[in-house]
């Protein structure tokens, strides 16, 4: 189904590159067995019907060994069943090497680049070839001062690598980069025009959004934002890298293709709503899908997106100042039991859809939080116990399903460039609850 929208919405490539699959990286010389083989071979004619080229991505940089001529047949007769299968492009990956991965030395890594695109090309001209260094991000002014994570990690400058890509590997081979980080918030044409300057080739932008490998407990229903127009123009392309829910994929890529089929146009807001629509089996699920998109519409990375806004401006009505506003209490209350009923009407118009199952952990997550909040303004009434309030809030916010929040943890700090709009929307609502809950307590032990 993912391969038939993607054809659908102008995309033309499919990179397969799971890294669960051990075939393609640490086991990269066993061949596959015939069930898998036949499982791709049907990918293949998916992609092939659906007017899209499959790409195989390999990644044999942890354990090739250029001293046993053994090893790089072994990669051509791994490449070349995986074209008689169907595939109609190769990506070389040497992202994320190890510190005694053995094609750290930049000669080796590029003569491997250089011969196996030889191969590829002898299989079949047509056939799409891609690689991507260990080097496969950073700013330009990082990659040639020979600073920053990779340059630390490796004990060696990216520089090393990109003349050794110069010297052997042909300069219409395209090199694949995720940005000035790792994830990155913004691109812009210079950002673009000078690493192209630097590693001489096309750059394809393999671009982390709206992956969630890293963030699993995150589910990303933003538009795509922050690409400059003129930074996709310098660009050979970009390979999106997606979330591990195949159908919920849809609504980000329905407006990723908004953009590129038309840079100067696109209106991000507007294409988040046609994707909600197109997704949807009708106005009733719409409006349900619609409610949750709006608490996952933001993206810790992402820089322009902000998740939850209506539920934030609910908040700062009712507790805006050290009055509580009673309008803007009874508005808040009404919000949050459109979130609880939002559930429902999610599964009830949703039933039997992929997406739903996907979801569904979120949209749960999403009532049981709200339940919690009304549970604390029936506090502040005297309705509920403090005690009934606190347990059920306590138990809502012990799981690691993030909604109406976008969380990026200090480890991934050095792996960002730009960080986007990191909230917690029920944090300052329960924040708000509690201050209010501790002034009545004392005023009653005065």
């Amino acid at each position: 189904m993912l391969v038939r929208f993607l054809g659908a919405h102008g995309y033309d490539h499919y990179v397969y590159a799971p890294k669960n699959d051990p075939l393609h990286r640490e086991r990269w010389r066993d061949p596959y067995p015939p069930r898998e083989l036949a499982a791709f071979r049907e990918l293949a004619a998916t992609c092939a019907d659906a007017g899209v080229r499959l790409v195989y991505a390999i990644a044999p940089g942890f354990s090739y060994d250029a001293n046993d001529p053994r090893d790089f047949e072994r990669l051509v007769a791994k490449i070349t069943s995986m074209v008689d299968a169907g595939a109609r492009g190769i990506a070389l990956l040497f992202d994320d090497l190890t510190t005694d991965s053995t094609t750290l030395d930049p000669v080796v890594q590029a003569e491997l680049i250089a011969r196996t695109a030889s191969v590829v090309e002898s299989l079949d001209r047509d056939l799409t070839f891609w690689f991507i260094g260990n080097f496969y991000c950073g700013t330009v002014a990082e990659l040639r001062a020979g600073t920053g994570f990779w340059s630390a990690l490796y004990g060696r400058t990216a520089l090393e690598y990109f003349e050794a890509y110069a010297r052997f590997v042909p300069p219409s081979i395209p090199i694949m980069w995720t940005g000035p980080a790792v994830f990155t918030a913004r691109l812009a044409r210079d950002d673009v025009e000078e690493l192209r300057a630097l590693v001489r080739r096309p750059v394809v932008l393999w671009d982390n959004f709206p992956v969630n490998d890293t963030l699993p407990g995150q589910l990303f229903l933003s538009p795509y934002v922050g690409r400059e127009p003129e930074a996709l123009r310098a660009l050979h392309g970009v390979v999106l890298n997606l979330m591990s829910q195949a159908s919920a994929n849809r609504i980000p890529l329905a407006t990723a293709a908004e953009l590129f089929a038309n840079p100067d146009a696109y209106d991000p807001v507007a294409a988040l709503e046609r994707a909600v629509r197109k997704v949807a089996r009708d106005e009733r699920s719409a409006a349900a899908l619609r409610m949750l998109v709006e608490q996952q519409k933001g993206h810790p990375v992402l820089a322009g997106q902000a998740c939850a806004q209506e539920l934030a401006r609910h908040i700062a009505a009712a507790f805006g100042d050290e009055r509580v506003d009673a309008d803007g209490i009874a508005a808040l209350r009404d919000y949050l039991v459109a979130l609880v009923e939002n559930d429902r009407a999610l599964r009830e118009h949703l039933a039997d859809d992929p997406l739903l199952d996907e979801v569904a952990p979120w949209s749960e997550q999403l009532a049981r939080l709200a339940r919690a909040a009304l549970l604390g303004l029936e506090a502040l009434d005297g309705v509920a116990s403090r005690e009934e309030y606190e347990s059920a809030r306590d138990a809502a916010r012990a799981t690691d399903r993030v909604v109406a929040a976008t969380v990026l943890p200090p480890v991934l700090l050095p792996l960002v460039a730009g960080q986007g709009d990191t909230v917690d929307r029920f944090a300052t609502l329960f924040a708000e609850i509690d201050r209010r809950l501790d002034a009545a307590a004392s005023r009653d032990v005065s």
